[in-house]
């Protein structure tokens, strides 16, 4: 068998496993959702993509690159946490160990992963292009559509980005301390730096200048948009608007020719598609090809097998000994609620180093004793983020360690286990933020105080939902760094679940927040009961 033919068949194979998950699909359905909703149409109250009110008739160039911008910038960070697990699935169903005893090396594996990766992004970006152009035919701006100019944007712009997202992927997954939920925070930071920045710095200085260096290429037509806009309409200031944003003044239309290809732009795009095949290389130093001996993800399962093997050769005659039974009680005293609650807390805590203790603490004693306004705006968010790694894990346990089966034949799964999970939840995230807390109340702010109660509500009934429903942590801590982005840093009303802003308080969306709380607690309920019917 060619080496080609391996890579083609490897890539293959996941590919099609892939494409089968409704995570594929929930993400692709989402992102064309949010594709329509990129352009919005003329009569809408709000804007998307649009220069001081002004923005390009929606033909098929300024639709292909509008979308493709949003692909760009969207789909680096969603794209990351969805094709984050190919290594991770192949460990867990023993595909690994089969592979482990091929002739297939280490390069060849990790160049076929990112080839999936690429080939499942790439999948959805042409969902999301067939999507823009009947958006275009919806909007009725201009019904002639150019599949080049709808086309290329996206296949010169945002194909390269999501190869390097695609690597990166498979990089993380072969490093030990980056495969976990760190390396997911890790990742959202370092995508929050380039890109955020990236958008916030135009926002700031007005003009574009297009930058070969920018991994997601939504510089280079920003930079012409913008070109095209100073030449329609001279009085333009130069504001650009990236993002949803309400629409102030009447809308101003131009016809935009589209994006100009020179052989500099395409080989500078081009280059991203080379670091892409780099660092998927680069990744196979750190692969270890599921070597129980190098991997230390197989020690713990090993160490426990040879452990009983050990057991069953020196105890075989006496495994028929007396075995006494214990009958179950009929009603769980108020004691035995406490110990299974203990218990949680200890499944939760069980894995957390001595450090995290410590950070937690200085972050307790630093909201206690900062001024209150310093304290709220600078350091509060960070206490709800700490706990992140901890939270992610509720829901979806018992699917990755394969436990289901014991938690759910204990007695009443339902209306015990699964409360009293949440209630843990709840426990800490009152600990993380008990400065905050006792600082409310000694300055009489019952706002904020009301605010703070529900977000520890919130948090935790958010990280069940999406656990049971989805059966892994990844989807909540994307989701909830998004919100927690948004709502704690940037103080967007909808999403200030912590009320760190007055703005959110005065709309009273604490109140909004208590209707999420029992809308999650009951969809988590509804999959919790449902696993236990299948």
């Amino acid at each position: 068998m060619t080496t080609v033919r391996i890579v083609y068949q490897l890539m293959l194979a996941d590919f099609l496993e892939r494409i089968r998950r409704s995570s594929f699909l929930i993400t692709l359905g989402s992102m064309v959702l949010l594709g329509y909703y990129f352009l919005p149409a003329r009569s809408a109250n709000y804007v998307v993509l649009s220069f001081e009110g002004h923005r390009g008739n929606y033909n098929s160039a300024w639709v292909g690159s509008a979308v493709a911008i949003l692909a760009s910038l969207w789909l680096s960070l969603v794209g990351f946490f969805l094709v984050k697990n190919t290594l991770e699935r192949d460990l867990r169903t023993g595909t690994g160990q089969i592979i482990a005893t091929t002739p297939v090396r280490g390069p060849l594996y990790t160049l076929a992963k990112m080839l999936s990766n690429c080939a499942v992004l790439s999948l959805m970006v042409a969902g999301i292009v067939i999507s823009a152009g009947t958006t275009q035919l919806v909007r009725g701006e201009d019904l002639h559509i150019d599949l080049w100019a709808l086309v290329s944007p996206s296949l010169f712009l945002t194909l390269p980005t999501l190869a390097v997202v695609s690597a990166v992927a498979i990089l993380f997954e072969t490093i030990e301390w980056l495969r976990s939920g760190l390396g997911n925070i890790a990742y959202a930071a370092l995508w929050a730096a380039t890109v955020v920045t990236t958008v916030a710095s135009v926002a700031a200085t007005k003009h574009i200048s297009a930058v070969l260096d920018d991994m997601t290429g939504s510089l280079l037509p920003l930079a012409q948009m913008q070109a095209a806009v100073k030449a329609a309409f001279p009085h333009y200031g130069g504001e650009v608007t990236v993002g949803p944003d309400v629409r102030v003044g009447p809308l101003q239309t131009f016809t935009w020719s589209g994006m100009q290809w020179s052989a500099e732009i395409l080989l500078e795009r081009l280059s991203w598609i080379g670091i892409a095949l780099i660092i998927a290389l680069l990744a196979a130093l750190f692969f270890t090809r599921f070597d129980p001996a190098r991997d230390k993800r197989r020690l713990p399962a090993a160490h426990a097998s040879k452990e009983n093997g050990q057991a069953e050769q020196q105890g075989g005659e006496h495994a028929l000994a007396a075995v006494h039974l214990t009958p179950l009680a009929t009603t769980p005293s108020s004691a035995r609620l406490g110990q299974l609650l203990w218990s949680e807390l200890r499944l939760m805590l069980g894995t957390v180093p001595r450090w995290w203790y410590l950070v937690a603490l200085g972050l307790i004693i630093t909201t206690l004793f900062a001024p209150l306004e310093l304290a709220r705006q600078t350091f509060y968010p960070f206490v709800w983020l700490w706990p992140l790694l901890i939270w992610s894990q509720m829901g979806s346990r018992e699917a990755r360690y394969r436990t289901h089966q014991l938690i759910f034949s204990t007695a009443h799964p339902l209306l015990r286990q699964l409360p009293l999970q949440w209630a843990a939840g709840v426990c800490i995230a009152f600990l993380a933020a008990s400065g905050m807390a006792v600082h409310f109340l000694i300055s009489g702010d019952g706002a904020s105080l009301l605010a703070l109660i529900l977000g520890a509500l919130f948090i935790p009934a958010l990280a069940m939902a999406l656990g049971i429903w989805t059966g892994t942590s990844k989807v909540f801590e994307l989701v909830y760094l998004f919100v927690w982005y948004t709502g704690s840093l940037n103080h967007v009303p909808l999403l200030d679940y912590m009320g760190t802003s007055g703005s959110a308080l005065a709309v009273q969306m604490p109140i909004l927040f208590l209707a999420g709380i029992a809308l999650l607690l009951a969809g988590a309920w509804a999959g919790r009961w449902r696993q236990l019917r299948i």
